[in-house]
C-alpha cells in the first residue's frame, strides 16, 4: 500500500504500448522518497492490474513521473502574494505622498 499518492495525469502513445503516469506525493521529503521507491517496486504489479482492467492483447509499459506542479504552483503563488503585498505598499506611499514643490510647476 502506497499512502498519500494522488495519479494526476495519464497518457498513452496512440499505438498502446506506453504509458507515461504522473503522480503527486503529499508529504515531506522522505515521505516523497518512499513513495517513489514503492512505485517503483511495485511498477509491474500495477502493470499486471492496470492489464487485467484493460481489454487489450497488449500491457502498456509504465512510465512513472512525480508531478511538481503543485509545489511550483504553491512557489508561484507565494510570489504573486509577495509582489501584491509590496503593491500595496507602494499605493499607501502614493497616497500619503506630498509633490516636492509647487503642484503645478508650469505656472503661468
Amino acid at each position: 500500500r502506497i499512502d498519500n499518492v494522488t495519479l494526476t495525469e495519464a497518457r498513452v502513445t496512440n499505438d498502446l504500448q506506453q504509458a507515461t503516469v504522473y503522480y503527486t506525493v503529499f508529504g515531506d521529503e522522505e515521505a516523497v522518497a518512499s513513495a517513489h521507491r514503492a512505485m517503483e517496486e511495485n511498477r509491474g504489479l500495477l502493470r499486471r492490474e492496470m492489464g487485467r482492467g484493460l481489454n487489450i492483447r497488449l500491457v502498456p509499459t509504465l512510465e512513472l513521473i512525480r508531478d511538481t506542479v503543485p509545489e511550483s504552483a504553491a512557489q508561484l503563488e507565494e510570489v504573486l502574494r509577495e509582489a501584491k503585498a509590496r503593491d500595496a505598499e507602494i499605493a499607501a506611499q502614493r497616497d500619503s505622498a506630498t509633490y516636492a514643490g509647487d503642484e503645478d510647476p508650469y505656472k503661468e
